[in-house]
């Protein structure tokens, strides 16, 4: 699996707080010293870099879905 933010993030940083391996990133316009297979949707909006992320590993729920108020984190393989 692997997750992704959607243009519905109201950039609150919830899921960036939430993250217990943070990795999920401020938005910028590019991240040149960071190495992430992950594109930014935007400059405006937060998003996961999916190298770091390990979906919340050997826990019940994926934390950063949880706390987020516009259920803008989906999973891209379903």
């Amino acid at each position: 699996m692997a997750f992704v933010i959607n243009d519905d993030c109201i950039n609150c940083g919830a899921c960036a707080i939430e993250c217990p391996v943070e990795a999920i990133l401020k938005p910028v316009k590019n991240y040149n010293n960071k190495i992430s297979i992950s594109k930014t949707l935007s400059a405006v909006h937060y998003f996961i870099d999916l190298l770091n992320c390990n979906e919340c590993f050997n826990e019940d729920e994926h934390k950063c879905v949880e706390v987020c108020p516009m259920d803008a984190i989906k999973n891209i393989n379903s």
